[in-house]
């Protein structure tokens, strides 16, 4: 297990948003997924099964803020590590959960810098991944 040094930052600070998408929860996570290059479980397990250069692959994806949990028809969880500056960690995490005709979808920010949780820096990046669900942004 890799250990912490003093200078790696703790990611303890976070915003959460809340969406109605009048998408199907399907085809919402598979924009999000492809626009964002978001890697399923069955991706990472391929790589796996490819061999020394496949299991590094696999790890350098499913360190950090990595999530892919998918129950088609009903729920999908995405999530990654955000670029961000030098120092600090930022991650996302969406849901998407069928709501009737539509979806809802719940992004969580998370990040070491107090200022990346903020509307000033969140709020474009929640709107775009709600017209990215709806099929706005391709």
């Amino acid at each position: 297990m890799p250990t912490l040094s003093k200078n790696s930052p703790i990611v303890d600070k976070q915003t959460i948003r809340e969406l109605a998408v009048p998408v199907d929860v399907d085809t919402a996570a598979a924009r999000v997924k492809r626009y964002y290059n978001f890697t399923s479980s069955d991706a990472v397990n391929t790589l796996k099964g490819q061999g020394l250069e496949g299991s590094m692959k696999a790890a350098a994806i499913t360190q950090g803020g990595y999530a892919w949990d998918a129950q088609p028809g009903a729920y999908y969880k995405m999530g990654r590590d955000w670029g961000a500056d030098e120092g600090i960690e930022d991650n996302i995490l969406i849901e998407l959960e069928k709501n009737g005709a539509g979806s809802r979808m719940y992004i969580t920010f998370r990040s070491s810098e107090a200022s990346h949780v903020t509307e000033a820096y969140t709020g474009k990046l929640f709107a775009e991944v709600k017209q990215v669900a709806e099929g706005k942004i391709r």
